[in-house]
């Protein structure tokens, strides 16, 4: 198979359990499984697209020396468990900033909710999305300079983050980055 995820299809069985994981053993015997994917909303109409997590480049601890000899897969399953909602990942460009991130996803075998567009954030349906999607357990919002600006200076996203990563429409082990 190729590495082209263009033609990406979920598979749900429903049924036996003798024949629903006969079937589940022979699809993974003959295609590839993908536990890990990105969202990519694309469009403020929700239009979006599913790629799977590209796992050739995944981090290793030597990369990230504030860990203090933790390794990251304790670190990892220490920011899943807690009970924080957001996580802030400050640095310049090309300290592994994203490659952390791929290896969260990873680690966790989950997938992730994200966005470049400013204009999609500014709209309640990318959070709503987020927060019914069982299968994303992670929204990224990547370069989100625009987040910190004080909200007193007109920054509704602000907010808007805020609300949903710890306010009333909260939901449990949801992650924001």
């Amino acid at each position: 198979m190729q590495n082209s995820w263009k033609n990406l299809i979920t598979v749900n069985f429903v049924g036996e359990r003798t024949i629903v994981n006969q079937c589940k053993q022979l699809v993974e015997a003959n295609f590839q499984v993908v536990q890990s994917y990105i969202k990519w909303v694309h469009s403020s109409d929700g239009n979006y697209v599913n790629l799977a997590l590209n796992d050739s480049q995944l981090p290793i601890d030597e990369m990230y020396p504030w860990l203090n000899g933790e390794s990251l897969h304790d670190y990892y399953d220490r920011y899943l468990n807690s009970t924080a909602s957001i996580l802030l990942l400050i640095g310049p460009p090309g300290t592994g900033k994203t490659t952390w991130l791929r290896g969260l996803l990873d680690y966790a075998k989950t997938s992730a909710i994200v966005t470049y567009d400013p204009a999609i954030l500014e709209k309640d349906r990318f959070f709503a999305d987020f927060l019914e999607d069982d299968d994303t357990s992670i929204m990224i919002l990547e370069d989100s300079d625009t987040f910190l600006a004080a909200r007193s200076n007109g920054n509704t996203l602000m907010g808007r983050f805020l609300n949903v990563a710890d306010g009333l429409v909260k939901s449990a082990n949801k992650k924001m980055i």
